[in-house]
């Protein structure tokens, strides 16, 4: 209780008030110190403290979405390079000594020079975090998902970050900011929305490590499920946001088999001078009739969010990965007296609502994945199946058991050409959309439910899937990887709420005869020059009906441009 207190008031502390301007004077001086110190030189080398790693089993976080390196890793346990079991249900991916982030990058890129730790105070092992610069340009209106703090905006976008990473003994400090800039043009979703420049905390964290579970507060991007391309629950969508953590760094071997786990708890935030992805990026200008209990916009304050997830592979089925994951939200003004399981950790109540009854206005949701790798052919299937709202008991749950459902399936196959050289074949198809269930039950659209304004989201964009609130998406990619060359083909079609839900912006309960459906055709380029990596992807999207309006085409591109300097 005493920790969770101290999270709550360090939630609240003075940075979070600070201006935009000591927030840039900060963010800037953190890079220039780090800069300076760089061109100082290594105090000592990598081997001169690998005895005192051993004694801190966390090396590194892999974060989610850097370039593709979490992917690649994936990639590797395919190939039977990455001999660990873990389930890649639960991301971000942490290093050790036995498997160092060095050595995954050297499988990945033989020519990487890239030390982790380079340098050592009095037995304190830090190094620089990377320099990256992300830039995006959207040319004609909002597209494009997973890809962090980047608004879902029209124009010039870009994302300056690095920092310091500190390990000392069980404690792993990451200090990583982000400096984000927005141009906002003007687009038919929405008009004269200002500019952004915002520096958010990026992945930071600080976790103590006990035993292979870790305990701290992190602003890290997380990713729940098996999905390459989507989650249901957990990705990279929206900004990370401020929560206290409890999970597993490994799996956790018993004599049934190996677990994971990730128990969070935070704080969701959003901005009214935006639009919303749960809106159609419209600004909310009008309360919605399904929230009657709230009387103006005063009473709409940060939400608080517990979830969790949960992998287990059976030890006689050494190849799957089963895992469950569950998350509440409601507003923080909202309570229940004497009851800290109701308050911050709803994820152990009971499933139906015959079992439990909802004292405060909140909104759930629960997920069941799986994941079988086929390592000698060097493959892999995989799926996601939630639900966004609680069965009224076992009886609700028989009888109409597609109610308020959405599902993840996809197929991962790599053809080894020779060593670190290959062609990777990947398939993808998602499901938000309403079942034919919804013409005598409405459920909403998956990301919005009938308690929470915002929706499924944190600072404006949804947490899960970034395809879309109701919509359905099938992905085909296709790659060449050779070394430190890597280029891949996408062909990707969406279906925008084909089901015409209220809230989209179609409003004709699937009665709407209009369609509007994207086709997108891209490509992303992979190199490294010496200590710099480069991604260049270009999307063109066509756009058939374009908002629901009938023969509305439009053309699209959205491109973009990451650079990585690897001290």
């Amino acid at each position: 209780m005493k920790s969770l207190g101290n999270y709550i008031k360090f939630s609240k502390c003075r940075y979070f008030k600070l201006s935009d301007r000591i927030k840039k004077i900060i963010f800037t001086s953190i890079i220039f110190i780090s800069l300076i110190y760089n061109c100082y030189g290594q105090i000592k080398s990598y081997n001169t403290f690998g005895n005192n790693l051993k004694n801190n089993y966390i090396e590194y976080a892999i974060p989610v979405g850097l370039l593709d390196f979490d992917e690649e890793l994936r990639d590797l346990q395919l190939l039977n390079i990455y001999k660990y079991n873990n389930s890649f249900n639960i991301r971000p991916i942490y290093t050790n000594y036995k498997f160092s982030y060095d050595s995954i990058l050297n499988n990945i890129d033989t020519g990487i020079d890239f030390n982790v730790f380079t340098r050592n105070l009095k037995k304190v092992n830090y190094n620089l975090i990377p320099l990256s610069l992300q830039q995006k340009y959207t040319s004609d209106h909002p597209f494009g998902w997973s890809d962090g703090v980047f608004k879902n905006a029209k124009g010039y976008q870009s994302i300056l970050s690095s920092g310091v990473n500190i390990n000392y003994k069980n404690l792993l400090i990451n200090i990583a900011p982000e400096y984000l800039y927005t141009e906002n043009k003007n687009n038919p979703a929405f008009q004269n929305l200002p500019k952004v420049y915002k520096t958010y905390l990026g992945n930071s964290f600080v976790y103590l490590n006990i035993k292979n579970i870790i305990f701290g507060v992190s602003n890290q991007n997380l990713w729940w499920g098996p999905g390459v391309f989507n989650s249901l629950l957990m990705s990279n969508n929206a900004p990370g946001f401020m929560h206290f953590n409890i999970s597993t760094v490994t799996p956790i071997k018993t004599f049934i088999g190996s677990f994971e786990f990730q128990l969070i708890g935070g704080k969701l935030t959003r901005d009214l001078s935006q639009g919303l992805e749960t809106l159609s990026m419209n600004k909310p200008d009008s309360l919605n009739l399904y929230f009657p209990y709230i009387k103006d916009y005063s009473q709409f304050n940060d939400r608080y969010f517990n979830g969790i997830s949960i992998s287990f592979n059976p030890k006689f089925f050494k190849h799957f990965h089963l895992g469950i994951e569950r998350a509440f939200q409601n507003y923080t003004r909202e309570s229940i007296p004497n009851n800290f399981i109701q308050n911050y950790l709803p994820i152990f109540s009971l499933f139906t609502r015959n079992d439990y009854e909802d004292q405060i206005n909140r909104d759930q949701y629960i997920a069941i994945n799986g994941r079988w790798l086929f390592p000698k052919d060097h493959a892999e299937i995989y799926f996601e199946s939630g639900f966004n709202d609680a069965f009224q008991n076992l009886r609700d749950f028989s009888l109409d058991l597609e109610h308020a459902t959405a599902y993840i399936f996809g197929f991962k196959k790599l053809d080894l050409l020779s060593y670190r050289k290959y062609i990777t074949y990947n398939l993808e198809f998602t499901r938000l959309s309403q079942t034919p269930s919804y013409l005598h039950r409405q459920a909403g659209n998956w990301y919005k439910n009938a308690q929470i304004l915002e929706g499924y989201t944190n600072d404006n964009q949804i947490m899960g899937t970034g395809g879309g609130l109701g919509n359905n998406i099938q992905t085909l990619s296709v790659g060449y990887i050779n070394n430190d060359f890597k280029i891949k083909l996408k062909l990707q079609h969406i279906a925008q709420d084909p089901n015409g839900i209220y809230d989209s912006g179609n409003g004709n309960n699937g009665l709407n005869e209009i369609k509007w459906n994207d086709y997108l055709i891209g490509y992303n380029i992979q190199k490294r020059y010496n200590k710099f990596m480069f991604k260049h992807s270009v999307d063109f999207i066509k756009s058939k009906n374009y908002n629901w309006v009938n023969n509305l085409d439009k053309n699209n591109f959205v491109i973009n441009l990451s650079s990585i300097y690897l001290w």
